[in-house]
């Protein structure tokens, strides 16, 4: 994987969490679909402990929400965390010498 898509990919599981956050405050605001429909209570249910976690993380202020600035620092800040070596670039010998572990949590089967 390149240092670029590397970084896209955390980039859109996190903007992932916070969607399913916002999906998962909609949906309890509505009647549930039927089971197996698209966007089933499972599906949302199953990654809101994740989003919750990674915006509480992200979320420095503590308002609920995630600010463009709030963002952009804990980008930076993973950015730097996962470039061990500090070259400036994120490459499979720094993802190696990371702790980061993608789960994916078996939803939809």
């Amino acid at each position: 994987m390149t240092n670029v898509r590397i970084l896209f990919t955390v980039t859109i599981l996190a903007l992932a969490c916070i969607v399913v956050i916002a999906a998962g405050a909609a949906q309890s605001e509505k009647a549930a679909p039927p089971a197996g429909s698209a966007g089933t209570p499972d599906k949302v249910a199953a990654g809101r402990p994740y989003a919750l976690e990674l915006l509480l993380l992200i979320d420095t202020d503590k308002d609920n929400r995630v600010s463009k600035k709030e963002w952009m620092t804990f980008m930076e800040k993973e950015f730097d965390r996962l470039d061990t070596n500090h070259d400036g670039y994120i490459d499979l010998t720094d993802m190696q010498r990371t702790r980061l572990r993608v789960v994916h949590p078996n939803v939809g089967k």
